[in-house]
């Protein structure tokens, strides 16, 4: 198991944020095939913290360049 730090964000509403966790990582198993796992994880905790900025559910989700903009390349 892995436990990662929680990002710092102003949370206003955790509406979707499983949700954007969810997809991030999907999203995220894809794009860092072949690194290692928390890589993926890391990425999907960084959307899912973004997406608490924001009032609602599709309207806080987080581009993959608000998140590369917030918290850099790194996974």
């Amino acid at each position: 198991f892995y436990r990662l730090a929680a990002e710092s964000v102003r949370t206003i509403d955790s509406t979707g944020a499983g949700d954007a966790f969810s997809a991030a990582l999907a999203a995220g198993m894809r794009w860092f095939d072949g690194e290692p796992f928390v890589n993926a994880l890391r990425h999907a905790n960084r959307v899912a913290a973004l997406s608490t900025e924001t009032i609602g559910t599709a309207p806080a989700m987080p581009t993959s360049d608000a998140v590369r903009a917030r918290f850099g390349d790194a996974p």
